[in-house]
């Protein structure tokens, strides 16, 4: 994690890996992050878009469309917390036509301060 002025870099790392059947996938770890932190996914050499289906949390849904490399986004500072947050979003592998794994869909958390 790096300091910013706004906050800290969240960095989030695409790795391969195996789901729960034991085939080969993609994966991605449970992202928590805070208002006014930057959300950095390294996708590597894949060709990605990223999906967030629930709006609130960013500017648009859409973060990344056919995108290589590093995706970054910022959650506002001034984004209302009142209560814990959990977002579920997609990030969808065009090379293999799969969606990345992370338990059920990937999730970014930000917790009630």
């Amino acid at each position: 994690m790096e300091d910013t002025l706004t906050g800290n870099v969240v960095t989030v790392t695409l790795e391969d890996g195996e789901d729960k059947e034991g085939k080969s996938c993609v994966v991605v770890d449970r992202v928590i992050a805070r208002a006014g932190d930057t959300i950095r996914w390294e996708t590597g050499d894949r060709e990605v878009s990223i999906w967030f289906p629930e709006s609130g949390v960013f500017f648009s849904p859409v973060l990344a469309i056919k995108h290589t490399g590093t995706v970054e986004a910022t959650i506002p500072s001034g984004l209302a917390v009142t209560e814990e947050i959990v977002c579920e979003y997609c990030i969808y592998l065009h090379k293999t036509h799969e969606f990345v794994v992370g338990g059920s869909h990937p999730k970014l958390e930000i917790p009630w301060p």
